[in-house]
């Protein structure tokens, strides 16, 4: 018998309650507690993981991804565990929105679509005739596509889409660079042992169909070797993205994520926490007191000290800069599941520079006008002035870039990157030129909440002014608020 945690007590768990087997629930669980009386107990979110469960139900459509990220961040719960209601309950709700039935098929069609471009696939061997509902030709999905299709003859099968049909997997001839099995979990275990031979890529879509496949747990725990396996979830379903010939990357790699807090951070061998400031220290990670620092001002300039710290003391070839609750994701895919990896990291810097943020752009307010927002006018005039002087003074040809960027309508933000060691030193012997002195000289003692971080602010504005007298190839991505 399962035992399962229902999460999110609201409109949707309402309008669902009657289908709900009780029998499996161990407890349900809110933010705020309710005085309601349920047929299970009520935890605090805090308390789940002192629990013997399964899955983490969410009763949430609209809210789904974000109630995920927040249980992982705030208590540290596995997002794996975590599922949402449609896995259990969608014959149900499906039953009457046939309307809803083709939307959920299209949104996997496309989200296929994405994964092919991403991953810049050239041939694909579809099972079944899915894409043929959607997509009239290759071109449609991406441009110079091959798409070859395993069929019962009785299937209508298009040959504008396909170039080829087989009736049956074990008669595939040639190699490709994508099998997409569309619920075919039988299928990857008949093909698993010489998969290696004939793709490179597996893409497995498992739909929930109101229950929670075995399969997931047989992929997950590792049966298949030395695959590399990138789960996706999804409110209807998981994809499995399996890489038939992971590459390790060659060089050393370290992004550090920068916290001034507890959290439950994201952490493996190429993300490495850093503490900073003087507020918080973990003695399983690393501390920006330990080695040459400036962690004095971090109460002034955020976490461009842990910037310096990265730029004095690491030994890593190729470095990056996260914070506790913001990472980048891999590529467009914005899921939970998807953040950068190391092997993406070494091969967009094969052709990129750095990679950073989606930059920023508005229409109105210009970059200086933004900054209004949080600041107060006189503390914002005062830090420009501090600022501007000390580029001035140790920097002076960049003071007609920081002018155009302050002024300007496109802003690189949050101080994140990933680029090589001898790029990031660069940039920093030029920003800490001038920003340990403007720092010094601000005097936060007269300010009170966000206006004590006004070089901060200014700070994190200095990677689009810097990068305006370079010449360098940039990668943006987009990236996660892991609240």
């Amino acid at each position: 018998m399962k035992k399962n945690i229902l999460y999110a007590l609201g409109r949707v768990f309402q309008a669902n309650r009657e289908l709900i087997p009780w029998d499996d629930v161990v407890a349900v669980s809110d933010k705020e507690e309710l005085s309601e009386d349920f047929p299970a107990p009520f935890v605090h979110p805090e308390e789940i993981d002192t629990l013997d469960y399964e899955h983490i139900i969410i009763f949430s459509n609209k809210y789904f991804e974000e109630i995920r990220r927040d249980l992982a961040g705030l208590y540290g719960l596995d997002l794996k565990r975590m599922v949402c209601w449609r896995a259990f309950f969608l014959p149900h709700f499906l039953a009457s929105e046939e309307k809803l039935k083709f939307r959920l098929s299209y949104d996997r069609l496309d989200f296929a679509k994405t994964l092919i471009g991403e991953y810049e696939i050239g041939s694909v061997l579809e099972t079944g005739t899915a894409f043929s509902k959607i997509y009239c030709a290759p071109d449609c999905i991406r441009e110079g596509l091959v798409i070859d299709n395993v069929s019962p003859e009785e299937e209508n099968v298009s040959p504008a889409l396909y170039s080829q049909t087989y009736p049956d997997i074990s008669g595939v001839l040639g190699q490709y660079d994508l099998l997409l099995l569309w619920e075919r979990f039988d299928l990857l275990q008949e093909v698993i042992g010489s998969a290696k031979e004939r793709y490179r890529y597996i893409l497995l879509c498992e739909e929930y169909e109101g229950r929670y496949p075995d399969c997931f747990e047989e992929i997950e725990n590792g049966v298949y070797g030395d695959i590399l396996i990138n789960r996706y979830t999804f409110q209807t379903g998981s994809w499995f993205m399996l890489d038939l010939a992971p590459k390790k990357p060659e060089k050393k790699i370290g992004v550090y994520v920068v916290t001034h807090r507890p959290y439950h951070l994201f952490e493996n061998e190429y993300y490495l926490p850093l503490c900073v400031g003087d507020r918080y220290r973990n003695e399983n990670w690393l501390s920006e007191k330990d080695g040459d620092n400036i962690s004095r001002l971090n109460e002034k300039i955020n976490e461009c000290t842990g910037l310096y710290w990265i730029w004095k003391n690491s030994d890593k070839e190729i470095v990056g800069l996260s914070h506790y609750r913001r990472y980048f994701y891999r590529n467009s895919v914005e899921c939970y599941d998807n953040l950068l990896d190391g092997a993406t990291i070494e091969r967009l810097l094969e052709a990129y520079d750095i990679i950073l943020p989606r930059s920023e752009k508005f229409v109105e307010p210009v970059v200086y006008d933004q900054l209004k927002i949080p600041l107060e006018q006189s503390v914002l005039d005062e830090g420009m002035r501090i600022l501007r002087e000390a580029i001035g003074k140790h920097q002076p040809e960049y003071l007609r870039f920081f002018d155009s960027v302050l002024h300007g309508h496109a802003i690189y933000l949050c101080n994140m990157f990933v680029t090589r060691k001898e790029i990031l030193d660069r940039y920093c012997e030029w920003l800490f030129s001038f920003l340990i002195e403007a720092a010094e000289k601000t005097d936060i003692s007269r300010y009170e909440g966000p206006d004590r971080r006004i070089m901060g602010f200014l700070a994190e504005r200095m990677m689009t002014v810097w990068l305006m007298g370079q010449k360098l190839r940039i990668k943006e991505l987009p990236y996660i608020i892991w609240w």
